[in-house]
């Protein structure tokens, strides 16, 4: 390349670049969208489900066209809130055994799950743990049981 070259090109590149015209390849065509994952087989989501306990939820996972992780992830959301409803049926009366039923058919997540058994959990809590101070007119406990301290030891209240 002589002198003269490089002076014609850095003058095509400026007048290109005047007019508008660029002097760099153009830009590649945009990529392919990347190919949707396939839905799985209906057989496949029906053995997912009837593991999980969930047969329910077969059809709505095969009319979503779901894939075999989805399926995966919601049958064993379903399990989770089985499960929890359980436990929490052990800990109170007022969780009732149809209860995961009625979360599944809502379409709750595990965690609103969760905050929906925890909220009923303390609705149900017993009526002599309130997390209250007493009412006007009665002493605190701490202060009964300091004054019993002191009449047991002889002190002057």
């Amino acid at each position: 390349m002589t002198p003269d070259d490089g002076i014609l090109a850095a003058v095509a590149a400026a007048v290109g670049a005047e007019f508008g015209a660029s002097t760099t390849a153009p830009p590649a065509p945009p990529a392919p969208p990347a190919p949707a994952a396939a839905a799985a087989d209906p057989a496949e989501i029906a053995d997912i489900c009837m593991r999980a306990n969930a047969p329910a939820l077969i059809a709505t996972l095969i009319r979503e066209k779901a894939t075999t992780e989805q399926a995966t992830a919601r049958a064993n959301a379903v399990g989770q809130i089985r499960q929890m409803v359980a436990d929490a049926g052990k800990v109170s009366k007022a969780v009732e055994a149809n209860m995961a039923d009625e979360m599944i058919a809502q379409g709750l997540s595990v965690e609103k799950a969760r905050e929906t058994l925890f909220a009923k959990l303390v609705a149900a809590q017993s009526p002599e743990i309130t997390p209250h101070a007493p009412p006007a007119g009665q002493a605190k406990t701490s202060t009964l049981l300091a004054d019993e301290m002191k009449r047991r030891h002889g002190i002057a209240a």
